[in-house]
């Protein structure tokens, strides 16, 4: 296996879990009221939708080859393609949910805050999505 598949899984976790933190910081801080809570979810919410960069670069780049699934553990491509395509809009979501969210700076209330947490939880849905499918490919399932 080359350095660049190793590369490419272990970056696809990282923005996973740090997702993940995220949304559960922000929401504890709305079912248990702390403040400074939102701050934790911010900084993780942002390192984790940054990091998603390296995961798309790499899987985007090896897309055409270096895992040989298109060939072995997925003749037709229909795992890969899900798993591509639900990487690049979770990537893409969280992106744009962090360039929102870094623009108003925890300005957010409201409507605007209960719209921005259920799209920050779609987006760790689709990259956790994404990282099954990951899986189901390497293993010809």
């Amino acid at each position: 296996m080359a350095l660049w598949q190793h590369l490419h899984g272990a970056s696809v976790h990282f923005p996973i879990a740090l997702l993940l933190v995220a949304v559960a910081f922000d929401l504890g801080a709305i079912v248990f009221k702390k403040e400074s809570w939102r701050t934790v979810g911010f900084w993780s919410f942002l390192l984790g939708a940054l990091s998603t960069l390296p995961a798309i670069l790499s899987g985007l780049s090896g897309v055409y080859g270096w895992f040989h699934i298109e060939t072995v553990y997925d003749p037709t491509g229909a795992h890969l393609l899900q798993h591509r395509n639900a990487g690049l809009i979770g990537g893409g979501l969280s992106l744009a949910l962090s360039l929102w969210r870094t623009a108003v700076r925890d300005r957010l209330k409201g409507g605007a805050w209960i719209l921005w947490l259920v799209l920050a939880v779609a987006a760790a849905g689709v990259i956790g999505f994404a990282g099954f499918r990951g899986g189901g490919v390497i293993h010809g399932e």
